[in-house]
């Protein structure tokens, strides 16, 4: 899935969000992207590497430079993010090896695109949240 120049620009420009680039010799080789709400706390919105350098434990160390630099820089209540089988079979074992737990497993269609699974996500955070009388609006 390719994003457009229009979608990038808006990211970018977007004080909600912020991203960490990892670089080797110059070459961007991934992001961690954090989108930030004052209800939902930090979604890690994209985490990645490109296919040539996943595979060699740069991927932990991105994420950990990212979650510290991010934590120290806007405090958030909790910092979230969703996965699915598409992410490859090292991803949920990395988050979980960093904090992260599963609050809710749902099985989308496969024509399901990436709004629907932010909009599910969403809206079980949400319920979580409340339930455990840390909501705020």
């Amino acid at each position: 899935m390719r994003t457009s120049a229009e979608e990038i620009a808006t990211i970018l420009s977007n004080a909600d969000t912020e991203i960490h680039l990892a670089r080797v010799r110059g070459e961007a080789i991934g992001l961690c992207e954090f989108g930030m709400s004052a209800s939902l706390g930090s979604e890690i919105v994209y985490f990645g590497l490109i296919p040539a350098f996943q595979g060699r434990r740069l991927g932990p160390y991105l994420l950990d430079i990212a979650l510290r630099r991010h934590w120290k820089t806007h405090h958030p209540r909790h910092v979230w993010l969703h996965t699915d089988i598409w992410d490859g079979p090292r991803a949920l074992p990395l988050y979980e090896r960093f904090g992260f737990q599963a609050f809710a497993k749902v099985d989308m269609p496969e024509t399901a695109t990436e709004a629907d699974y932010r909009e599910v996500a969403r809206s079980r955070l949400a319920v979580v949240t409340l339930d455990r009388g840390e909501k705020r609006e």
